[in-house]
């Protein structure tokens, strides 16, 4: 009785060694990279998803559009970094637009002086301005290092939004998204050589050269 239960086990053996076989066959003969351990595998399949679903740079900043007309080349885009309450703080970005058919290309023309102003949150009626004098050596995107605070939501019930076109508000009474064209004050002009900067609110001993 011993003796066929000895040759049972061994008979089973058998069989499952050759299904193992087989089955390592088939699969290298489907793969041609033979058999992978799971976690290996899954780590791969994670890997490709992530890789095709993998964010673009900056997706969250709006478009870039003029900072003011009709300086059309020196462009600005911005993206809320974080809210605290109901002030969003924004990021904000500039650059001179290399390939704007607007551009000043005169040879006394070295590039742009710039005025920009944001209301404070706690009294709208007072500005802060960041004054930049961009030449036209300076090829980069420049990022403006303090986060500009906007009241999002106003006592009257009016909501500032930013969308990927530029800021838009609402009104307790209506819902209607208008573009907020006044909440900045901006001033441009060109830099030329010889000639002084003639920009609104701009203060050259404080202005941010950029080369």
């Amino acid at each position: 009785m011993a003796t066929t239960q000895i040759i049972m086990k061994k008979i089973i053996l058998s069989i499952a060694l050759m299904a193992g076989l087989n089955f390592v066959a088939s699969a290298k003969e489907k793969t041609e990279v033979g058999i992978m351990p799971f976690s290996f595998v899954q780590g791969a399949a994670v890997h490709s998803s992530s890789t095709k679903i993998a964010p673009t740079i900056n997706v969250d900043f709006s478009d870039w559009f003029t900072i003011k007309n009709p300086y059309y080349a020196m462009q600005i885009r911005y993206k809320l970094e974080k809210q605290e309450g109901t002030i969003g703080y924004f990021r904000a970005q500039m650059r001179i637009d290399f390939d704007d058919e607007e551009r000043c290309k005169e040879a006394r023309c070295l590039g742009y002086a710039v005025s920009f102003g944001y209301p404070k949150p706690d009294d709208e009626s007072n500005f802060t301005y960041l004054n930049y004098k961009f030449y036209n050596s300076y090829i980069n995107i420049y990022t403006i290092p303090d986060l500009i605070p906007i009241n999002l939501s106003l006592p009257d019930g009016s909501k500032r939004i930013l969308k990927k076109d530029g800021f838009y508000w609402t009104t307790q009474s209506s819902p209607n998204e208008t573009e907020l064209r006044y909440y900045f004050i901006k001033a441009v002009d060109s830099i030329i050589d010889g000639s002084p900067i003639k920009v609104s609110n701009f203060n050259e001993s404080k202005a941010v050269t950029l080369k």
